[in-house]
């Protein structure tokens, strides 16, 4: 017989860490490829593509709550967070890349090596660009806004 372990407990916390590694395998979120791509790079344009790619995850994060009010809240539930480690982890994996890796702007085609978000998408979705298996349901339609959210801060904006 399998022990379980009690909520709360280090066997939880430790099965807790574990699940959220087979996911993130399975899934990675957009934001460690984009610091894998920023460490990898060879040249600043591909630095400033990942950068800019960086913004645009940033920005999704919070449209979603304009999307739906309640997506942050089943995030949190999901990944069984507190709302101050979701958040803090928030600070940690969207604000403090864009501090502390700062590309300056280098023109719009440096921007274009966003489209990775595209092919990531691709991959990660089967080609159906529906997130809701990696993050939380969000209809079709609310996927399709975000991904053009995506699509235009890191190809078209010079942030």
């Amino acid at each position: 017989m399998m022990k379980t372990a009690t909520p709360g407990s280090l066997d939880s916390v430790v099965q807790h860490s574990f699940h959220l590694l087979r996911i993130a395998v399975r899934h990675p979120p957009w934001t460690f490829v984009n610091l894998f791509v920023y460490a990898a790079a060879p040249n600043a344009t591909i630095r400033r593509g990942s950068y800019a790619s960086m913004w645009a995850t940033l920005l999704c994060f919070y449209y979603a709550l304009l999307l739906d009010r309640t997506w942050h809240r089943r995030m949190m539930e999901k990944q069984r967070f507190s709302p101050l480690t979701f958040y803090a982890l928030d600070a940690l994996v969207h604000w403090a890349p864009l501090v502390v890796l700062h590309v300056p702007y280098r023109g719009w085609m440096a921007n274009a090596t966003g489209l990775l978000n595209f092919v990531w998408g691709v991959l990660i979705t089967g080609g159906t660009m529906d997130l809701s298996e990696a993050y939380v349901p969000l209809t079709r339609a609310q996927w399709r806004k975000m991904w053009m959210l995506s699509f235009i801060v890191t190809v078209a904006i010079p942030i």
